[in-house]
C-alpha cells in the first residue's frame, strides 16, 4: 500500500511539472546563405513554469531536410523560463532547405524524460546560393599549406584576413583575424581530426579549405 501511495505522489509531481512548451521564433542567420556560410538557426524557447536547468540538443540532415531536437530538464521553479536553442549546419550545397524542429521538456535532474505534454514542432525554410559575384582569380589565390597539417599551417591570400576554424559539427574551434599572406598559423591546441577552414576578407566568405590536422607526437 504505501509503494502504491508513493507512486501516486511520484506520478502527480511528474504531471504537474510536464507542462507544456513553446516555440516562441526561429531565425536563420545569415539571412541569405552562400554555399561558403555555416547556418546558424536560433529557436527562442518558453517553459511556462520551471526554471531552465539543462538541455541536451542534436539534429541530423536527410537531403534536404534538417531534423533538429531539444529536451530541456526544468527545475521546480514556478516562473516563466525562457532559453534559446543554436543549432549551427555547416556550409552545404546550394539548394532549398527546411529545418524542423522539435522541443520536448522533462523534470530535473538530468537526464530527463520528456513529459506528458506533447512536444512543440515548428519548421523554416531556408535557400543557400552559390557566389556569383567574386572574381575567381581571388578565390583561386587562396591555400593554405601544408595540408595534411602539422602544428603550423601557412596561409597563401592577398590581404587582410580573417582565418576561422571550425569542426565539421559546425562548432568554432579558433579563429585568427588580420592574418597576411605568407602567415604561420598554430593548431597546436586542436586534436587530430578533420576541419573547415573558413577565409573571410574585405570581399566576404572567398572559400572553405577542408584541413587535415596530423599534430606532431610529444
Amino acid at each position: 500500500m504505501k509503494k502504491n501511495y508513493f507512486l501516486l505522489i511520484l506520478f502527480l509531481v511528474s504531471s504537474s511539472f510536464a507542462q507544456a512548451q513553446y516555440i516562441l521564433s526561429m531565425q536563420v542567420t545569415p539571412a541569405n546563405p552562400t554555399v561558403n556560410d555555416p547556418v546558424t538557426i536560433i529557436a527562442e524557447c518558453a517553459f511556462p513554469s520551471g526554471d531552465c536547468y539543462d538541455k541536451t540538443t542534436g539534429f541530423s540532415v536527410n537531403g534536404n531536410h534538417i531534423y533538429a531536437n531539444a529536451l530541456h530538464c526544468l527545475g521546480l521553479a514556478t516562473f516563466i523560463c525562457t532559453e534559446p536553442d543554436t543549432f549551427i549546419i555547416p556550409p552545404m550545397a546550394a539548394g532549398t532547405y527546411w529545418f524542423h524542429f522539435n522541443l520536448d521538456a522533462g523534470l530535473a535532474p538530468s537526464p530527463c524524460t520528456p513529459g506528458i505534454v506533447p512536444g512543440a514542432i515548428d519548421s523554416i525554410q531556408f535557400t543557400v546560393t552559390e557566389i556569383t559575384s567574386l572574381p575567381d582569380y581571388q578565390t583561386a589565390a587562396i591555400g593554405i599549406f601544408p595540408n595534411p597539417s602539422n602544428d603550423l599551417i601557412t596561409i597563401a591570400g592577398a590581404g587582410n584576413m580573417n582565418i576561422q576554424i571550425f569542426e565539421t559539427s559546425g562548432r568554432l574551434v579558433m579563429e585568427f583575424p588580420n592574418a597576411t599572406d605568407g602567415q604561420q598559423l598554430d593548431l597546436s591546441p586542436l586534436a587530430a581530426g578533420t576541419y573547415v577552414t573558413r577565409v573571410v576578407t574585405d570581399f566576404g566568405v572567398l572559400k572553405n579549405i577542408r584541413l587535415m590536422h596530423l599534430p606532431e607526437a610529444d
